[in-house]
């Protein structure tokens, strides 16, 4: 989880990304699904490509990897 690597709670995540920590956690543990602006956001947070974030490299099925 690239959150984990930053070691960084869901809450302060979520304050990043200017979202509710209910919504960030709920969309994390897959409940809904992040739109492409919170993913544009996260991606900025971690200096990553959202493909990085979002895209499991081991998944078939295009899960999130947040």
């Amino acid at each position: 989880m690239m959150r984990d690597k930053f070691n960084l709670t869901q809450k302060e995540t979520a304050d990043m990304a200017k979202m509710s920590y209910s919504t960030y956690r709920q969309k994390e543990n897959g409940s809904t699904e992040f739109t492409i602006s919170e993913m544009y956001r996260i991606a900025r947070i971690f200096n990553k490509p959202i493909d990085e974030i979002f895209l499991d490299p081991n998944s078939t099925d295009g899960s999130e990897n947040v």
